[in-house]
């Protein structure tokens, strides 16, 4: 039966994923981070010159919003004597979709001018803004401080966890599943930001998987580098990471030592490190205060509109990425199942006049089908979740104001058009998932049944 279901498995995965990265890259063309640092723009003779500062405090969504970021990083664009953009974090809590939009924002910007960042604390959705920044720096304070923290999917871990937590029912780790689902989605996100870059790349799958450690040293030409795989021999580890509780938390000192963040005293020092000349903080414009109720309520629907357009790319981007996944989850799943069909034989003793498995050798195999249920399980979410959003994106699309924006309606359309072209796919991955979890969940039941031989 398992081969069977391995063998339909490997034709549905290849259609589903075949063009999934493909239009996932499209869609996000625009919005992958430079691999190089941007130019300043020329600035008129006689304009004041020196760099923007835009601060990321509070909530993200509630006291700092995508519109005033991108609308302060359009101000800086437009500003001729503008030479650097210096992005101020000190958020701690707030909505995810806003987070990833206004670090995609801070990315376009960074392909046109510097884009620096300042980090004084970042936790949750501030997060995705760090790896928007070029460069990153911080003021030595103290070691121990938190500096950066991540637990993007809910305060009961990922679907690793609930994989091998040896529960011997799948049901109970339905939470930490949906959540590992989240993780993913975060990653591919964070993946985009970062494009090609494998130091940050090598930070992206640390923070969204605590089963990935972090490593960082320095090598032979001194510049900093970063793995999620020991440094080669001979080469000294200046330190390493692992992720808990969901996502990667890092104090100011293991933020310097490793190499994400540079350490500095004062704040013109930036200028310096960064070698930007003219460092000093131009004047912002003071915010206006819109009385006319009904300029104030098109300004509103206007933004409403280019919010829920963003957040449906953003959750498409997301899907697409889980979608592009698929077959590392079948493939977790069936080797789990590899793994539990060549068990080897009970260990048996006798007692009382006929031959018992013993306990541990029970409880050995027990372990090897709960694990397997749950990766069949987590195939089976990851299908949900992506037609869910499929769904989503569809309604959102068609309440959409024909006078909104065309590029953006042609790239959900796009994304849709892929999701739904693989659909049957996954609705066949999602069949054999079901019957791969009902196997193992017959499985565990018959083993679970069966008596043991009493502890000696």
């Amino acid at each position: 039966m398992f081969s069977a279901i391995c063998t339909v498995l490997t034709c549905a995965v290849i259609a589903a994923e075949c063009a999934s990265l493909d239009t996932l890259a499209a869609l996000n063309q625009a919005d992958t981070a430079p691999t190089q640092a941007a130019k300043a723009p020329s600035a008129r003779p006689g304009a004041p010159r020196g760099y923007r500062e835009i601060a990321l405090s509070g909530r993200i969504g509630v006291d700092v919003t995508a519109v005033e970021v991108e609308e302060a990083l359009a101000e800086a664009l437009r500003n001729p004597g503008c030479v650097a953009v210096l992005v101020r974090i000190d958020a701690v809590d707030g909505d995810d979709g806003e987070g990833v939009r206004i670090a995609k924002s801070i990315a376009r910007a960074a392909l046109k001018i510097p884009v620096l960042g300042l980090v004084e604390r970042c936790e949750g959705p501030a997060v995705p803004s760090l790896f928007a920044c070029q460069t990153l720096y911080a003021k030595r304070t103290d070691p121990a401080r938190l500096l950066i923290a991540c637990a993007p999917a809910g305060d009961s871990g990922s679907a690793s966890s609930a994989i091998n937590s040896n529960d011997p029912t799948a049901t109970a780790a339905s939470n930490d599943l949906a959540a590992g689902v989240s993780l993913t989605q975060l990653r591919g996100q964070l993946e985009n930001l970062v494009g090609n870059d494998q130091f940050k790349r090598a930070f992206v799958r640390s923070l969204t998987d605590p089963r990935v450690k972090l490593t960082a040293w320095r090598d032979g030409t001194g510049k900093m580098r970063a793995s999620n795989e020991p440094p080669a021999a001979g080469m000294p580890s200046l330190i390493t990471l692992q992720g808990e509780h969901g996502g990667i938390q890092m104090t100011e000192g293991e933020a310097f030592a490793c190499g994400l963040v540079i350490p500095i005293d004062s704040l013109t020092q930036v200028g310096e490190v960064a070698d930007i000349p003219h460092w000093r903080a131009l004047p912002t414009r003071a915010r206006v205060l819109i009385d006319d109720t009904s300029t104030g309520n098109a300004l509103a629907a206007k933004q409403a509109a280019t919010t829920q357009v963003d957040r449906t790319i953003l959750d498409l981007e997301g899907a697409l990425a889980l979608a592009g996944r698929l077959g590392t989850l079948i493939r977790a799943a069936e080797n789990s199942t590899d793994i539990a069909l060549s068990q080897p034989p009970l260990r048996l003793v006798y007692e009382a006049g006929a031959w018992l498995p013993t306990e541990r050798s029970l409880q050995g195999r027990r372990d090897c089908w709960s694990n397997a249920s749950s990766q069949w399980n987590l195939v089976r979410v990851a299908c949900l979740e992506i037609d869910a959003v499929r769904q989503r994106a569809s309604a959102s699309l068609s309440s959409l104001p024909p006078n909104g924006p065309l590029s953006a309606r042609r790239g959900i359309e796009a994304a849709l058009l892929q999701l739904e072209a693989s659909a049957p796919a996954r609705g066949t991955i999602l069949s054999s998932a079901l019957a791969g979890q009902t196997a193992c969940a017959a499985r565990l039941l018959a083993i679970s049944g069966q008596k043991a031989a009493p502890s000696r």
